[in-house]
């Protein structure tokens, strides 16, 4: 009996070895299935390493603050707190009531020092407030009043019992965190709007105007410059960080391109929050929301300048992933975010690590200097781009920037909206290792509970944040699942099918054969539009072949690869 038993134990093991090593681009499977939908989900299992061995994450008490971080050899922490400790880290915002008063609240939020802290210490803490400010109307909508109330009495219970002021679930590895502060932040500009339901799918940016650039213009700006840039003062400076173009003649100035950083007015995390843009002195900079050659390789060298390795994280938004500015710039928050410092929930047994970072390899090709890229096994479609850099080689940083480069002029030339986040971390042997994760997508917005839901760089490395409580709960809950909403999330948000990805990838990389991908996505307004009858008759016996984005597939040997 005992035999028969381990012989049927050992056939079911081996069936279920054949079908594990399958990489599905389009899983399956039914775990967790409600009977009664039948809509495709998603689980973490189907898209992370078999081999995953979580560990704990750390967990951190309130009088854990030391913060140290740097880019460029500039001591952005120290920067950060001088910038709290003057008060420009804050925002006003005017809040409107829905009554026939038409009354409005003045509110200020932003970060501040804790009372009795010390300047010129990292060892402080970094609060979150939002205040009333006197009203000249003098009434005031008492609806208004009671949520701003709310708001700061929340804040202050929440950073009594921790750091910050973040309330967060877990998802596996992913986090949605809800940042009461973070809901007071101002509007997107009006070119990245859209009234409609449908959101913009395209990464094309509208037409820039320097004219009405809210970095450069009106209470957002960040630069300047003469009365053009209209009233109140602009944002101070964090700093100038500098990337040497050319490595035979790194120390010269007329070698050395600038970067301005500048603190966000509301950030994701209490302890630093970044903007980095091309050189605002510089006209020629004033420029859309779109990376070019230089920009891939000058955002590359930065990555891999932070210190210590690992602390901050490099991201970029294009337009219709997340940009809420069409002017060209890139966030740098501290890594770990505030959610994956910690865990402070009893089921946590994930590392504090971005979940992407835990995607294993789909398919990989080798570069020149050690570069690899590969296809990344995630809910969303992402391509990898990594390699160990030692200080003083230059042509690795090329090579990957030139790499990069040519990926996200995939994206670009198929129209198809992306993210690029840049991280570093140390190898055993000490040995830096850099990375550029390349998400591409189909959506900026998901509707989830009938809310809208945007998507960034964050949420597309596996921390979501959420705009209410009940948002909260409801990304962790989508398309009624009692977990795993955010790998669905990502999935619904993938730009598919991701094996033309590769194939252009690859091709455009000198790594595979070309397809005619690209060519179909010239062509593929004919599939986006009303059909006549004749064109009906004829596509009727390849219907079956088409994919999501309407691109037909041509034959067995253009599909295959």
């Amino acid at each position: 009996a005992l035999r028969s038993i381990e012989a049927t134990v050992a056939a079911y093991c081996c069936l279920m070895m054949a079908t594990s090593t399958v990489h599905s681009f389009s899983p399956t499977c039914t775990y967790f299935r409600k009977p009664q939908t039948l809509t495709k989900r998603h689980l973490f299992e189907e898209y992370m390493s078999e081999d995953y061995d979580p560990t704990p994450g750390k967990k951190q008490n309130k009088n854990d603050d030391e913060i140290n971080y740097g880019m460029g050899g500039v001591d952005l922490s120290k920067r950060w707190t001088e910038l709290v400790a003057g008060g420009h880290v804050t925002a006003t915002t005017k809040l409107n009531s829905e009554g026939e008063n038409d009354e409005e609240l003045r509110v200020r939020y932003g970060v501040r020092l804790e009372e009795g802290a010390d300047q010129q210490s990292n060892h402080q803490r970094l609060l979150e407030f939002a205040e009333i400010l006197p009203n000249e109307k003098g009434n005031v909508d008492s609806t208004l009043n009671e949520h701003v109330a709310s708001i700061n009495s929340t804040l202050s219970e929440m950073q009594q019992k921790s750091s910050f002021a973040i309330d967060c679930i877990y998802d596996g590895p992913y986090s949605i965190q809800l940042q009461l502060v973070r809901t007071l932040r101002p509007p997107r500009s009006a070119a990245m709007s859209s009234d409609s339901k449908d959101e913009k799918s395209s990464c094309e940016p509208p037409p820039y105007d320097s004219s009405k650039d809210s970095f450069l213009v009106g209470p957002l700006r960040l630069f300047g410059r003469g009365e053009f840039h209209g009233e109140g003062e602009p944002r101070e400076r964090a700093a100038q960080l500098f990337v040497p173009r050319d490595a035979a003649d790194a120390d010269s100035s007329s070698n050395r391109v600038p970067w301005d950083v500048f603190h966000n007015i509301s950030p994701v995390d209490p302890r630093g929050h970044f903007l980095l843009l091309p050189d605002l002195g510089d006209e020629n900079q004033w420029r859309d929301q779109s990376l070019n050659s230089d920009d891939c390789y000058d955002l590359t060298y930065l990555a891999s300048t932070i210190e210590p390795l690992g602390s901050m994280v490099l991201s970029f938004n294009s337009v219709g992933a997340g940009a809420s500015q069409n002017h060209v710039h890139a966030h740098a928050w501290l890594n770990p975010p505030p959610p994956l410092l910690y865990r402070d929930d009893p089921t946590a047994e994930y590392d504090s690590v971005y979940a992407v970072t835990k995607g294993t390899s789909l398919a990989s090709h080798e570069l020149a200097h050690g570069v690899s890229v590969s296809l990344v096994k995630y809910p969303c479609t992402c391509v990898k781009l990594s390699a160990i850099y030692e200080e003083g080689a230059q042509p690795t940083l090329k090579e990957m920037g030139a790499a990069l480069s040519k990926i996200v002029g995939v994206a670009q030339k198929m129209e198809v909206t992306h993210n690029v986040v840049w991280t570093t971390s140390a190898a055993p042997n000490g040995e830096q290792i850099i990375d550029a994760y390349i998400f591409f997508r189909k959506a900026e917005t998901l509707e989830v509970d009938g809310e809208t839901f945007r998507l960034g760089a964050s949420e597309m490395m596996g921390v979501f944040h959420a705009s209410s409580k009940e948002q909260l709960i409801s990304v962790k809950t989508y398309k009624g699942l009692s977990c795993w909403g955010t790998v669905n999330i990502l999935s619904d948000a993938s730009y598919e099918p991701r094996e033309y990805v590769w194939a252009e990838v690859s091709s455009t990389l000198g790594k595979g054969k070309a397809s005619r991908r690209l060519q179909a996505l010239q062509k593929a307004e004919l599939y986006k539009k009303e059909k006549t009858a004749s064109e009906i008759d004829n596509e009727a016996t390849s219907s079956s072949r088409y994919v999501r984005t309407g691109v037909p597939y041509f034959d067995d040997e253009d599909k295959t690869h």
